[in-house]
């Protein structure tokens, strides 16, 4: 009885080490990503002006100001 309950937890051992750890990101990635998904990127220009400090948003996705200067 001592004899196959160590049997069996060898060979146990045996196939969880030949299996090997399996990674999540073996798909390819898709070609033409959807558009819709991409999230744009803004880019945050400061600028001091007689000691007080401002602010302005620039979408760089679409090339445009999304906010005047404003105080911080």
């Amino acid at each position: 009885m001592k004899k196959n309950l160590v049997l069996m937890m060898l060979t146990l051992l045996l196939v969880v080490a030949c299996t090997g750890p399996i990674s999540a990101f073996t798909a390819a990635p898709d070609p033409q990503p959807n558009a819709s998904i991409l999230a744009d990127k803004f880019i945050y220009y400061h600028k001091i002006v007689d000691g007080k400090k401002y602010y302005r948003i620039w979408n760089a996705t679409d090339l445009r100001w999304e906010t005047p200067w404003l105080p911080c």
